[in-house]
This record gives structure tokens, C-alpha cells and sequence, in this order.
């Protein structure tokens, strides 16, 4: 394989920050994929090296194309701990300021 695919194999999973399981097989996936589109602009008369990077090239740079393949958190797994935590802080805040003596006075 040549070594610009590797390079840019690399790269795309550093961004995609997936397990190594998910890693393997995306990797894979990307190998085919871009071993196909090479292929096919070897076939309309590019070089192998030519047709790598042009390959490469259409796909786009690993960050973008590593970034799009990260797991997505679901707003909800973000949501809930938030809303607990700003809850248990109102709370704390409210009984503050009914038992604890100069809580929110203003002295004058």
C-alpha cells in the first residue's frame, strides 16, 4: 500500500476517536474505499501515485472525514446530568437562604 494511504489512514483515525474494534473496521472500510476509487482513476490513466492522492483528495482531509465518523453524545446524556446538578445547586442555594442567618443580607 502506499505510503501517502497509510499517512492518511492514520490521521483519520486519530480524529475518530473510536474503540479498536470500531477502528479496525472502519479502517478497513476506508482501505476498500479509496483502494476502489484509485482503481478506477488508474483505469482512466492516472499513475498509481497520481491516482492515490487524487483518491485522497475527493475524499477529503482526514480531520474533517475523522471528525465525521466520531460517536455522537445524545443531548439527552448530556441534559440530565446538568439539569440534576443545577437542581441540587438551586436547592442547596434556597435552603441557604432560609437557614443559614445573614444568607443574602444586604447591610445598609
Amino acid at each position: 500500500m502506499v505510503l501517502a494511504l497509510q499517512k492518511y489512514l492514520d490521521g483519520v483515525m486519530i480524529y475518530a476517536n473510536r474503540n479498536e474494534k470500531d477502528t479496525a473496521q472502519i479502517r478497513k472500510e476506508l482501505e476498500d474505499h479509496l483502494l476502489k476509487k484509485t482503481a478506477d482513476l488508474e483505469a482512466e490513466g492516472l499513475s498509481r501515485e497520481d491516482a492515490v492522492l487524487r483518491a485522497i483528495e475527493k475524499l477529503g482531509s482526514s480531520q474533517t472525514v475523522g471528525c465525521g465518523l466520531r460517536k455522537r453524545l445524545r443531548w439527552i446524556s448530556v441534559y440530565i446530568p446538568v439539569a440534576i446538578t443545577l437542581f441540587v445547586v438551586d436547592w442547596l442555594l434556597l435552603l441557604g437562604r432560609f437557614y443559614w442567618f445573614g444568607f443574602g443580607a444586604v447591610s445598609t
